[in-house]
């Protein structure tokens, strides 16, 4: 077995506290301040423009009951903006909702020509006469780009199994 010095021991440890010491001292003093900075000077110019799609005009609607009110519709009387290029079906976008329910998208609603506008008849559905209720129709003009403008509002209200209804544009 190995005898160690205790003396030869504790200088060691001695010595090693003492290296750590200058090591820390020697790195705290001699750490450099830096500076960083940087700038640059560009300009540039952008135009933005911006453009408000008109919505399209409802002028009137009616309900149409169909048998006892089996397959009843609504026919909506509406055009298109002044002056615009748009076309039907391609530009128009119906959206239609049963008491205060979200609305969903109409698909693609048969519609003719009728004087300055067109007659887009939705169906309300099988029962959607007989069973009675609210119903909004939206219709937004729809650009390929998938933009859309404020909607153009008719409400229909039908009287459970009546024939009363009421219609109006908003």
């Amino acid at each position: 077995m190995r005898r160690i010095d205790k003396g030869l021991r504790g200088g060691r440890v001695l010595a090693l506290i003492l290296g750590l010491g200058l090591m820390m001292q020697w790195g705290m003093t001699h750490t450099a301040d830096t500076e960083a900075t940087w700038a640059a000077s560009e300009g540039g110019q952008v135009e933005l423009s911006a453009r408000r799609i008109s919505p399209p005009t409802i002028s009137s609607c009616t309900y149409e009951p169909g048998v006892a009110g089996i397959l009843g519709s609504v026919i909506v009387y509406w055009s298109f903006p002044a002056g615009s290029s748009y076309v039907q079906p391609a530009n128009a976008q119906f959206q239609l909702a049963y008491n205060a329910g979200n609305p969903a998208v109409v698909p693609t609603p048969t519609g003719t020509a009728s004087g300055a506008g067109f007659a887009t008849r939705i169906s309300l559905g099988l029962l959607g006469g007989t069973l009675g209720g609210t119903y909004r129709i939206q219709l937004r003009v729809k650009e390929s780009n998938s933009w859309t403008s404020q909607p153009a509002t008719a409400v229909a209200t039908v009287n459970l199994l009546t024939a009363a209804y009421s219609c109006s544009a908003t």
